[in-house]
């Protein structure tokens, strides 16, 4: 593949070179930065602006993938309702169950098209890992396990009361009628 000059028509890209493939204009890139042509802001700039619009273009699919399957789910529904009450229903004329034919082959032909959107969809591009946090503090990791290891104080009332008549110059009778 051949880089591809911006025609007047177009807005130059930041670059001044309009890419036809992402492998190509990579290495393009590449050769713009190492030659000095090309400032690596305006690289980093564009090459963020692309992730973006990427995204925003593939949030914009998964939306419609989602509201075409809700659709369909509507549909289905519909039909199935439809064609319950035209078992209930004796008769009707036979148009009516040509329309519930169809209806149905209609809701065939979305859920047709919703797979055939689906396998057509671009894999969506994998975000760089998250950027690693730095180690804790060896003092600070040690201080938050003494804080974990401390003894926890009973909570039951018979065990504080133990505990207070085990003490020096409390009264045993009043402890015993602790709650």
């Amino acid at each position: 593949l051949k880089a591809v000059r911006p025609s007047a028509q177009r807005a130059p890209c930041p670059l001044g070179v309009a890419f036809g493939a992402p492998g190509l204009s990579m290495a393009l890139l590449d050769e713009a930065v190492d030659a000095g042509d090309v400032d690596p802001e305006a690289v980093a700039q564009s090459i963020e602006e692309l992730t973006l619009e990427s995204e925003i273009r593939a949030l914009e699919i998964e939306n419609g993938l989602l509201d075409l399957k809700r659709e369909i789910e509507t549909q289905e529904k519909h039909v199935k309702e439809w064609r319950k009450a035209l078992v209930k229903e004796t008769g009707l004329p036979a148009s009516m169950q040509s329309d519930l034919e169809l209806a149905m082959d209609q809701v065939q032909q979305l859920r047709n098209r919703y797979q055939a959107m689906q396998a057509a969809r671009p894999p969506r591009v994998a975000r760089p890992a998250a950027i690693a946090e730095p180690p804790p503090d060896e003092g600070a990791t040690r201080s938050q396990q003494a804080a974990s290891a401390a003894p926890v104080p009973p909570r039951l009332p018979e065990e504080t009361a133990k505990r207070a008549a085990a003490r020096p110059g409390t009264n045993p009778a009043a402890a015993s009628k602790a709650p």
